[in-house]
């Protein structure tokens, strides 16, 4: 091996200088596992796998290993659900404008389309606003709220953002725009005055599932929509399942533990994709060179995603969305080229970063902590420079664009 490259020296530098992984292995109890295989049949790894991971009664585990949508709740059952859905209710009844305020990555991008498309289904000409990742930060923020208010808009709906947006959320209600948060994020004891915050994490939520993403609290809320507003039941359920490869790549990209919901919802959305994956889709995995019959949660996260992401990391989350939403070949496959280069962007300035930034590492055995830090560094891809860096060195890290 050369150790020109400086990654190369890195790898080397770091086995040198790498701390102990520690991993903690988790014991099964043997009468729980011998119970599993009496009970199931099943082989005895996966037996002790499964207890291990604390799936130790029989059913329980026919749910994790054939998971169905009849597993899913009631989205009535989260806290607020019902008055988020009085709220959008009174908006489509009303005409009232309706924008929803997405995130810029995977999760975001996928939880703005599932509300859209949903409530276009009801005839609602809804609209969506995503910041600008570097100009204008994570979460809600005050020029938008104005930008918005100021539109037109009488009541916003955040996805995958929003739970600690104490002071955006004041200020929309000075300007007489509604919100109604939707989020999946960690909720403090103080939640953003809203007329709904809809977050399973919530410490007054008893909803069965906390771990969804937030492309999986976007799809309760449409469930939940649909299911009061749509006058054909059985068109309202055809519906939903068409949403849910959306949830599947929002959830799968946003690595939340594929257990309880998320399990069958993942499940049924990688169905979908496989046999009528939708048209910005089908284009994407064509350039990613995924034929659709081989899609999984492996290609999600290392073809997919990367590439929906790479909007939001070097230009603008919108072209996901459009991506998403297009039904038109052309404009799909003109988006997917998009996306593919902006992908090919990140990787080169990811690339250069991550060179500059192993240059100047120098650790001895001693070191416990990572600093580096340079003017001029794009801030979209320092934390996968930093991911990079960790598998090599295995310790707590800043990475700094200055």
């Amino acid at each position: 091996m050369s150790l020109n490259n400086p990654i190369e020296q890195a790898d080397a530098n770091a086995a040198l200088t790498r701390l102990p992984t520690m991993w903690r292995w988790r014991p099964s109890e043997p009468e729980r596992v011998r119970a599993l295989i009496r009970r199931t049949g099943m082989p005895p790894l996966m037996a002790r796998i499964l207890a291990a991971r604390g799936l130790g009664d029989a059913e329980e585990a026919r749910r994790f290993l054939s998971p169905v949508l009849g597993q899913l709740h009631d989205p009535f059952l989260m806290t607020d659900m019902e008055a988020a859905v009085d709220r959008i209710c009174r908006a489509l009844d009303r005409g009232e404008p309706i924008w929803i305020y997405g995130d810029y990555d995977v999760d975001g991008i996928t939880a703005t389309t599932i509300l859209l498309l949903s409530l276009r289904e009801l005839g609602c000409p809804a609209d969506y606003y995503i910041p600008h990742r570097l100009s204008e930060g994570y979460g809600l923020n005050r020029e938008a709220v104005d930008q918005l208010a100021q539109s037109g808009a009488r009541l916003l709906i955040t996805v995958d953002c929003g739970i600690t947006s104490f002071a955006e959320a004041g200020r929309a209600r000075q300007l007489g725009l509604d919100l109604i948060v939707s989020d999946h994020h960690e909720a403090e004891a103080q939640l953003p005055e809203a007329c709904a915050v809809l977050n399973p994490k919530r410490t007054d939520c008893a909803y069965p599932c906390k771990v969804l993403s937030g492309a999986g609290v976007a799809f309760k809320l449409a469930h939940a929509i649909l299911k009061r507003r749509h006058p054909d039941a059985a068109a309202a359920r055809e519906f939903l399942k068409g949403l849910l490869d959306l949830v599947a790549l929002g959830t799968v990209a946003d690595m939340v533990p594929l257990v309880g919901e998320n399990r069958p919802m993942v499940a049924s959305g990688l169905a979908r994709m496989r046999s009528a994956p939708r048209t910005g889709l089908l284009q994407l995995l064509d350039c990613a060179g995924v034929p659709p019959a081989g899609l999984d949660t492996t290609a999600i996260s290392f073809c997919i995603a990367p590439r929906l992401n790479a909007a939001g990391r070097t230009q603008h989350a919108m072209y996901g969305v459009e991506l998403l939403l297009t039904r038109d070949f052309r404009e799909a496959r003109d988006l997917a080229h998009k996306l593919e280069n902006f992908n090919d962007d990140r990787r080169d300035i990811e690339k250069e970063i991550l060179d500059q930034a192993l240059a100047m590492i120098d650790l001895t055995a001693e070191d416990r902590v990572i600093v580096v830090a340079q003017e001029g560094w794009h801030a979209g891809v320092l934390g996968i420079v930093a991911a990079r860096i960790l598998n090599l060195y295995y310790r707590p890290q800043l990475i700094v664009a200055q």
